[in-house]
C-alpha cells in the first residue's frame, strides 16, 4: 500500500479525473438526512468540506451554485490545488478555497462543517497508521457509512453545540469510526473475514448517553462495489504486487444482539435485520431486534 508521499507524486504525474460526483450534492445528502429524521443545516448557506478534492472538479460547481455558502477542499496533490486555484480564479469565485494539505493531518474544531464530503480516496490511503482527525460532525449519516474512505457525512442542524455531555451523545459515531481505522495498528492484527464485531469494554457499555447500543459490527459489502483489486507500490527489487481493498459497512449493535450473533451466527442476526427493516444508516434509538 503507498506512503502518502507516493501517492501525493503519482496523482502529480498523472492528475486524477476531476468531474462532479452527483452523489455527494449537499442537496442530495441533505433529502437522505431528513428522510431518516434528521434536521439538516440549510444548503444555501451550508460549510462543506471536501477529502481529497483534486482540482476541485466536484467541489467548485457547487460553490458556484451556492454563493452565500463556505467551502474548502483538501488534497496531497500540489500539481491538482494549483491547477484548481486557477479554476477558481478564472470564475471568479470567492467563496471557495482548496488547500494543499494531507487529509490524516487536518485538525480543525468539531465545529468548522455542516457537510463533509470523502469519495474515491481509497487509493492514496498510507500504511502507517492514521492520526486522530478533528474537525468532522457530530452524528455520522449516509447510506455508505464505510470505515476505508468512501461516504458521505451530515450533520443534524438543530443540535446542542454547547454542553459537552451533549456533544459527546452526538460525537461517538466519529470516535468510534476513527478507532476502527487506527484498530488494525493499535492491535498489531488485521480486519479480515465477512464480519468483526467490537465492543466498547467487556461486559460492553453504552457508547454515549443517548444510546444503549454498545458493539459495532463490521459487516463487508457483499455487491460488486465492496471489493477492489489494485496494483500496490513494488519495495526495491520486488515486483508489483495486486492487492485487494474490502469495504465494509458498519452496524452499531446492542449487546443483546451481539451474543445473539455468538449464540446462533451471522445469518440469523442478518435475517432478523431485514425483518425489522434495520437500514445502514446509524440510528442511536432503533429497535433491538434481539429482544
Amino acid at each position: 500500500m503507498p506512503t502518502a508521499s507516493a501517492a501525493a507524486t503519482s496523482y502529480d504525474r498523472v492528475p486524477y479525473k476531476s468531474h462532479p460526483f452527483r452523489q455527494s450534492h449537499p442537496d442530495r445528502l441533505a433529502v437522505i438526512a431528513t428522510l431518516h429524521g434528521m434536521t439538516p443545516p440549510p444548503i444555501e448557506r451550508a460549510r462543506v468540506l471536501e477529502l481529497g478534492c483534486a482540482s476541485g472538479g466536484n467541489l467548485l460547481p457547487i460553490a458556484d451554485q451556492f454563493p452565500e455558502g463556505t467551502f474548502l477542499g483538501l488534497d496531497l496533490s500540489s500539481r491538482q490545488i494549483q491547477d484548481g486555484q486557477r479554476l477558481i480564479e478564472q470564475a471568479g469565485l470567492k467563496n471557495v478555497e482548496l488547500r494543499h494539505q494531507d487529509i490524516l493531518a487536518f485538525d480543525a474544531p468539531p465545529e468548522s462543517f455542516d457537510y463533509i464530503l470523502c469519495h474515491a480516496v481509497v487509493a492514496g490511503l498510507p500504511t502507517e497508521p492514521l492520526r486522530p482527525t478533528a474537525g468532522l460532525p457530530n452524528g455520522a449519516s449516509g447510506p455508505n457509512e464505510e470505515t476505508f474512505g468512501q461516504g458521505t457525512v451530515a450533520r443534524s442542524g438543530d443540535r446542542p453545540q454547547q454542553e459537552d455531555r451533549r456533544l459527546n451523545e452526538f460525537y461517538w459515531p466519529i470516535e468510534w469510526l476513527k478507532r476502527i481505522a487506527r484498530y488494525p495498528h493499535d492491535n498489531d492484527t488485521w480486519l479480515v473475514g465477512p464480519h468483526t464485531i467490537i465492543a466498547n469494554g467487556e461486559p460492553p457499555e453504552p457508547f454515549a448517553p443517548n444510546t444503549k447500543m454498545s458493539c459495532l459490527m463490521l459487516l463487508a459489502n457483499p455487491s460488486e462495489f465492496g471489493r477492489w483489486t489494485r496494483p500496490s507500490v513494488a519495495r526495491s527489487g520486488d515486483r508489483p504486487q495486486q492487492e485487494e481493498v474490502v469495504f465494509y459497512d458498519v452496524f452499531g449493535l446492542y449487546t443483546e444482539e451481539r451474543d445473539l450473533e455468538l449464540r446462533e451466527g451471522l445469518p440469523e442476526l442478518l435475517n432478523r435485520f431485514q425483518d425489522r427493516f434495520i437500514s445502514k444508516v446509524l440510528d442511536p434509538q432503533r429497535p433491538n431486534v434481539a429482544l
